[in-house]
């Protein structure tokens, strides 16, 4: 009996010991599966973002006035604002960074209009730093969405032609990060 209590009193620390060698793989491990989960999540908005800002751009000849963000506390006055607002519903910090072009693959000058048939893509990019305690890792998530215009927007048609037009390639957009030269982003003019 005396044997057996001794014994059990020189095996108590090594289950914690060994806990202690296994605890940092398995913390990190599960917060790897938390930042990917994450990323995830933010891709996923920003492919619900896409498609509903191309299925808004190809029925837009057709409004009276360009959409309103779903909060409806901001209206946009252009596609950028307006998928940052969107952004801003999920998290601020997603909203921060996003950056967005719009590029008519039909024909590079949009200085007359949009024309009904043109093809309309919409791209959407998050610069997403993955593993962030390890180091910084920075991956550009990147979503399009193409859609045909079912109808013209022309220049005169103001505040729809700038809604497009303002986060387009040709546009010297200074706020949104995809067209301003910022590291991280595709540039719009050079999104083909």
């Amino acid at each position: 009996m005396r044997r057996r209590a001794s014994a059990d009193r020189r095996d108590s620390g090594q289950a914690l010991i060994e806990f202690a060698f296994v605890a940092p793989l398995l913390l990190l491990i599960l917060w790897g599966i938390f930042d990917l989960a994450s990323g995830l999540n933010y891709l996923n908005d920003e492919t619900n973002m896409t498609n509903v800002v191309a299925r808004y751009a190809s029925v837009l000849g057709s409004a009276s006035a360009p959409p309103a963000c779903g909060s409806g506390s901001y209206t946009p006055d252009d596609v950028y604002g307006f998928v940052k607002c969107e952004a801003a519903a999920d998290s601020a910090a997603f909203a921060s960074k996003i950056g967005v072009c719009v590029t008519d693959e039909t024909t590079s000058n949009v200085s007359t209009g949009y024309n009904a048939n043109d093809a309309l893509k919409i791209t959407v990019e998050y610069p997403y730093n993955w593993l962030k305690i390890v180091g910084q890792s920075t991956v550009t998530l990147s979503t399009s969405a193409t859609m045909m215009l079912e109808a013209s927007v022309p220049s005169s048609s103001t505040t729809l032609y700038d809604w497009l037009y303002e986060t387009g390639a040709d546009s010297a957009d200074t706020v949104n990060p995809a067209s301003n030269g910022s590291a991280g982003y595709t540039q719009c003019s050079s999104i083909t």
